[in-house]
C-alpha cells in the first residue's frame, strides 16, 4: 500500500502549493484594486489662474477639472511656483514674481494631500486633449 507518511506529505505539499496560488492571486487583486484607488486620487484639468503670497506662503491654485468645474486648490506658495516653473517655461520671471500667462491653459494632474487639505502632488498632463 505504500508509505502514509509519503503519501501523506505529498497531499500537504499539494495543498501548500494551492494555497500560495491562491495567496499570489489575491495579492495581485489587492495590487490592483490599490492601484485603482490611486488612480481615483488623480484629478486632470486645465491651469486658470494662480495666486500666491509671500509673506504668508499660501497659494490658491485655480484648476478647471476635466467635468469643467473650477477648483480652487490651496498649495504652498514656493514649492508650488519652483514645481510649475520645472514644468512649464517662463513661470518665474525677473524679481521672483509669477508669470500667470505662463500657466494658463496648462493641464495638468494632480492630487490632494493625504488629508485632503492642500495640494499633494502635481505634474504635467498630456494623455487627454484640452476641452
Amino acid at each position: 500500500m505504500g508509505n502514509p507518511k509519503k503519501n501523506r506529505s505529498k497531499v500537504k505539499s499539494k495543498r501548500q502549493e494551492t494555497k500560495g496560488k491562491e495567496t499570489q492571486a489575491k495579492r495581485q487583486e489587492n495590487k490592483e484594486a490599490t492601484k485603482e484607488k490611486q488612480e481615483e486620487r488623480i484629478k486632470r484639468g486645465t491651469i486658470v489662474d494662480f495666486k500666491g503670497s509671500w509673506g504668508s506662503g499660501i497659494a490658491i491654485i485655480s484648476i478647471k477639472d476635466d467635468k469643467g468645474k473650477i477648483q480652487n486648490i490651496p498649495c504652498e506658495n514656493t514649492t508650488t511656483v519652483r514645481a510649475l516653473d520645472s514644468m512649464f517655461e517662463g513661470v518665474i520671471t525677473a524679481g521672483h514674481s509669477v508669470n500667470v500667462e505662463a500657466l494658463r491653459g496648462k493641464q495638468i494632474k494632480w492630487i490632494w494631500d493625504d488629508m485632503g487639505l492642500m495640494l499633494g502632488g502635481i505634474a504635467p498632463d498630456t494623455s487627454y486633449p484640452i476641452k
